[in-house]
């Protein structure tokens, strides 16, 4: 039986900028994007687009540690790698920001789940392009002071 141990979510940066072009276009990078993360992961990852730019991802028999260092490896491969729409001609430079939460099998709900992971992602969006951060790095202050457990500060 799978044991699904991490959710990340991720918001492409800069993806929001190409709703600017046209419908067409936004769906094009969305569509590349969507298949570059996918060769990017496991075959037994799941990844879904599940609002905008924001992806979510589910690692399987991942540990905390894994998740992030292959978060922050998807992350420069994408900043690394510019999607040209080709109507227009206009590279994209995107990059990644990334909450992971690791699953504790202590009767938390999918949905609680998906909260704590959409606050973790916040947090590092709040830090600027490119962060990832795991629930267990933020400060208590970070974390609502306990609400969702309590990590190691930086």
């Amino acid at each position: 039986e799978m044991c699904i141990r991490d959710r990340v979510l991720m918001d492409v940066d800069q993806l929001k900028t190409t709703r600017a072009t046209s419908f067409h276009e936004y769906g094009e990078v969305l569509r590349r994007v969507t298949v570059f993360l996918r060769q990017s992961l496991r075959r037994e990852d799941i990844i879904a687009r599940i609002e905008g730019t924001v992806f979510a991802f589910l690692l399987p028999d991942t540990p905390e540690e894994e998740a992030k260092a292959t978060m922050e490896q998807l992350q420069t491969r994408l900043s690394w790698n510019p999607f040209e729409i080709e109507r227009s001609g206009i590279k994209l430079n995107l990059n990644g920001t990334a909450g992971i939460v690791a699953y504790q099998h202590n009767g938390t709900t999918p949905d609680e789940f998906l909260s704590q992971a959409s606050h973790v992602l916040q947090q590092a969006e709040a830090a600027g392009y490119g962060k990832v951060y795991t629930l267990s790095e933020l400060s208590p202050e970070e974390n609502g002071e306990g609400e969702y457990g309590t990590g190691p500060q930086r």
